[in-house]
Order: structure tokens, then sequence, then C-alpha cells
């Protein structure tokens, strides 16, 4: 019996013990496990995975079942150009969406591990949607809006203040036929087009561009070369993943010297397709718009699902297009005008070019919407910028870049001596994209398998280990029970051995 006892209190012990375990695992499996997810994440955005699909999604999306993004474009006609030139508000009659999508490839891509640098070059395309653009065409439809390339010469050539030069530029543009307006194809307004005046002018200054486009469409890897001049540089994340896919130059150059300060002229901030991984609500992220030749903050706003996943959206921060009054750190950015624009004329050789949110969105919209006719006031929905991020992968899901263009017009000696001070728009666009709908569930079938490893591990750790420690507790009170039954034994013998005895 004695031997017995001492077995059922030994498996007790073990029993305990390994319940203990397996409770312990159960309590430190999944911070294991997750541990173990995220490096597998990790390893997974590093831009030296070429064989992630992420690396694939990142690099290229020329394939037909990769992801589909759309350019739309939105331009402003003016329909009451004669009044305009004697002093009348122009009315604005909005026309699109013009529905292209968009291509991309990075081409001559070199990787190197050691300085955790990725170089290459972005190709990138449009190729027109008839079938999304019903009654439209971006190549034949005209439209009357101001004139970028006169803008932009007259920016350059006839300071405001100088009435002698604005004079010279007046009669020069005159005996060119060249007016503040003009008509154009929407596809010519955004994409660029041939311009005469400044072929004429490329006879004077030989670095003059004559094409202005807001938009690149690049129709081949060799345009894209001669464009971007130098490849742009990306941090592979090899020495800290907080640093992937930020840029480190752009166009070859790590900092720019059109913005009044140091700090705004960095390159910095990721191109927005992708951020780090474990991203955390509190946290802001930046991106570098290559349109505005500027980084920008985005900040977190709500949590969303996109396609049954979690994600984080993210706006553009306020602060971004406050004036100078409201928000003093954008004097670097010479933003001394009414909150809601953005100027971006450093950024275009001087052309007097602002860029806001669609219809003004978030702007002085007494100020701005009062110098137009026709524009609806804005609509947060359909002019908003969004960013909805998967947190685990740093990887937009859902994204909508929404940005409108406006040249600021005024009166012109001899060609427009009526014509008013005003902010004009002459076109918004969109780029935006949505996961499709296999990503969406590869992605949603690597989340449900580890968050099935995890419930595995709590089940197996706190119900068996919960089981093992009650039958253990069982054994210990058979064991006691035992024990004290054997005493009882014990003293009944004692006390007949002395009855017998005596």
């Amino acid at each position: 019996m004695a031997c017995s006892n001492k077995v059922l209190l030994i498996i007790a012990i073990i029993l305990a013990i390994l319940g203990l375990v397996l409770i312990a695992m159960g309590i430190a499996g999944p911070f294991i496990i997750n541990d173990a997810k995220n490096d597998q994440i990790d390893d997974q955005v590093r831009l030296d995975n070429t064989d992630s699909d992420i690396f694939k999604a990142w690099k290229s999306n020329l394939k037909p079942d990769d992801i589909k993004v759309s350019f739309k474009i939105y331009a402003y006609n003016i329909t009451n150009l004669d009044e305009v030139m004697e002093g009348a508000k122009p009315h604005l009659d909005e026309i699109g969406p013009y529905v292209f999508y968009e291509y991309w490839d990075f081409i001559d891509l070199h990787l190197n591990k050691s300085s955790s640098e990725a170089s290459t070059y972005r190709w990138e395309y449009m190729i027109f949607q008839p079938d999304l653009s019903p009654g439209l065409d971006p190549f034949n439809d005209v439209i009357v809006t101001a004139s970028l390339p006169y803008a932009g010469v007259k920016a350059n050539l006839s300071p405001a203040d100088n009435w002698l030069t604005n004079l010279a530029f007046s009669t020069l543009a005159s005996v060119e036929g060249v007016r503040p307006f003009h008509t154009i194809s929407p596809a010519g307004l955004v994409f660029g087009e041939d311009s005469p005046f400044l072929e004429f002018v490329k006879r004077f200054k030989p670095d003059t561009d004559p094409v202005v486009k807001i938009q690149s469409n690049q129709t081949s890897p060799e345009a894209a070369r001669e464009e971007l001049g130098a490849p742009d540089v990306y941090d592979m994340g090899e020495r800290d993943i907080k640093d992937t896919r930020q840029y480190i130059k752009w166009k070859g150059v790590s900092d720019l010297s059109i913005w009044g300060s140091a700090e705004a002229n960095h390159i910095k901030g990721t191109d927005g397709k992708c951020f780090h991984p474990h991203i955390s609500r509190d946290e802001d992220l930046m991106v570098f718009e290559d349109d505005l030749n500027r980084h920008a903050t985005v900040i977190y706003q709500e949590d969303v699902e996109v396609r049954g996943i979690k994600a984080y959206r993210y706006v553009i921060d306020p602060k971004e297009i406050l004036n100078t009054t409201y928000n003093p750190a954008n004097a670097a950015y010479y933003m001394d005008l009414p909150t809601g624009v953005m100027n971006v004329s450093a950024a275009n050789q001087g052309a007097p070019i602002f860029v806001s949110k669609p219809h003004f969105l978030d702007g002085d919209l007494d100020y701005y919407l009062n110098q137009v006719s026709g524009l609806s006031p804005p609509n947060r929905t359909l002019h908003d910028t969004t960013l909805d991020v998967e947190p685990q992968t740093g990887i937009t899901l859902n994204a909508a870049k929404r940005l409108q263009i406006n040249l600021q017009m005024g009166p012109v000696m001899l060609l427009a001596p009526k014509l008013r001070d005003v902010y004009l728009p002459i076109v918004w666009v969109e780029e935006s994209a949505l996961v499709d709908e296999k990503s969406a569930n590869d992605l949603k079938k690597n989340f449900n398998t580890v968050s099935d490893v995890v419930l595995a591990s709590r089940i197996v750790g706190y119900g068996l280990g919960g089981l093992l420690l009650v039958a253990a507790v069982v054994l210990l009170v058979v064991y006691m029970l035992r024990r004290r039954r054997q005493a009882v034994y014990d003293n009944y013998d004692e006390a007949r051995g002395e009855l017998i005895t005596s």
C-alpha cells in the first residue's frame, strides 16, 4: 500500500507539472507565434524577397490578373470666355470622368543588400477605357481653359511688378497669337502636347521643355529613363524594417532645392502603395508625393474593412493645407495665401500652379468658390484623399488620391486688361485602386491560419493543461484519503495491540 501511495503521489506531481507547463504554453504560445508571424511578415515585406506576393504587387501591374489602377480626369470647361475677358466670373462646366487604367513597371531594378538600397526607374503609362467613359473621348473632345504654357512663360519672363517686361511680354504674345486661354483636349491638358509658343520660346531659352504636362504617360521604358533622368532609390528595409520602401533618392537626388527649408527639401516617405509593417493607430505615416515635389503626412482617421480585412484609414493631415497664419511651418512651402491650396509654383519653374483638394474641399470656400460660378460645394466622399492600410503588413488595400490643379490668373497688359484675379480650377484627377478579391482572400487565409494556430495553442494549453491539473488534484485527494485511511488502520492496530498486552 505504501508503495502504491508513493506511485500515486509521483503521478499526481507529474500531471500537475505537465498541466502547469501546458498552461504556460497557452499563455506564452500566442506571443511566440505572433513573433514568428511578424518575422515572416518582415521577410515578405523586405525588397530583397523578390518571390513574395508583396514584392510582385509593388514591382509591376502589367499582368492581366494584377491589380487595376484607375486614373480619372474631370476637366473644367469655361463656358463664358468672352465675358471672362471683360471681367466676369469664369463659369465652369465639369466634364468627366475620362477613365484610364494606369500601368507601371519598375525597370532597371538593382538591389544592394549591403547598402539596403534598391535603385530603379518607374515606367508608367495610361490606356483609355471607353466602356467606362460613355460618350467621352479624351483625345478629340475639346475644352476652353487657362493656358499652362502661357502662364509658365509669363511667370518666368514677365514679373508682375515690372510694367516694362509685362508690356514686352504682352506684345510678344500678341505677335505670336498666344492668349491666356486656349482650347485643348482633356488628354492634351493632362498628359501634355507640344506647344508652338514654347517651341518659339525654346529658340531663346534652349532648356525650355515644349511640352507641359500634369501626369506622366510614357510610351516606352526609354521614354521613362529620358524623362526621369536618374533612377529613384528606395530603402530595402535590411537595417530597419520601418524604413522599408522609403525614398532615399527621387530622380537621383536626396534633397531638392526649391523649398524654403532643409526639412521641406528633404526626400522622405513612401509612394503610398506600401508602408512598413506593424502599424499602430497613433502613428502618423509619411508619403512623398511626386506630383507636388514634396513629402506630406497622413494621419489615422478610423477603422474600416476592405473585402473582409480590417484596415486603418489614413487621410492627409489638415495642417498640410493650412496657410502660414495657422501653420507657420508651411512658410517653407510659400503658403501665404488663403487656406486650402498648396503652392507648387516653385516645383513648376515659377508657373503659378496651386494644388488643392477637388472643389476646394477643406479650403476657404468663401474665398475660392466665390471666384468662379458653376462649381458645386465639395463632397468629402467624392473629393477627399484616403488610404486604407492593412496594419500588420503595411499594404495599402484601397486608395483614392484626388487632386485639383488651379492656375492663378490676373489682368494682362494688351491681352486681357480686364481679367479678374482668380485661382482658376482647370482639372481634377483621381488615382484609385482596390485590392482584388483573390489577393484579399489569400491575405485573409494567411491571417486565419495564424489565428487558428493561436487558438489551437490556447485550447491545448488551457484545455489539456487544465484537465491535467484537475487529474492531478483528484489523484492528490485520493492520495490524502488513502493516507488518512492508512493512519486510522495504523492507530487501530496500535490500540488493539496495547489491549492484548495489558
